[in-house]
């Protein structure tokens, strides 16, 4: 598991009763209501960085503990794309994105979903 930031077990759903097992990030905030919309977007430009570290593990198995760790992660990512796989090339650039600095330049998720909807085309 990834050790820092917002991302926590309790963030993840996962249904096993499916096969394979399906699983997302869980992106609502209990305080949403409460809060302005300048922290409802800061929350979700959050919750697209936590997505990217998802992503992140499942393609480099790197168990991150520390920021600074993510830039070498990402090259590695970046690394492995180059190979004749094209899910690999796909998800290198949503890592890159989600990833991004300042998290204002971060995608949303719609944004995410596009570039994967086009990437299996």
């Amino acid at each position: 598991a990834i050790g820092y930031r917002g991302l926590k077990p309790s963030k993840m759903l996962v249904n096993e009763l499916v096969s394979p097992p399906l699983g997302k990030l869980c992106i609502t905030h209990s305080s949403v209501a409460s809060t302005s919309m300048e922290e409802t977007v800061a929350l979700q430009h959050q919750d697209i960085f936590d997505f990217g570290l998802v992503v992140l593990f499942v393609v480099t198995a790197d168990v991150l503990l520390d920021v600074a760790e993510v830039a070498a992660a990402v090259n590695a990512a970046e690394q492995l794309s180059h190979a004749d796989v094209g899910s690999l090339r796909s998800a290198a650039k949503v890592i890159k994105v989600c990833l991004a600095e300042p998290p204002s330049v971060r995608p949303n998720f719609t944004d995410v979903y596009h570039m994967l909807n086009r990437a299996q085309k």
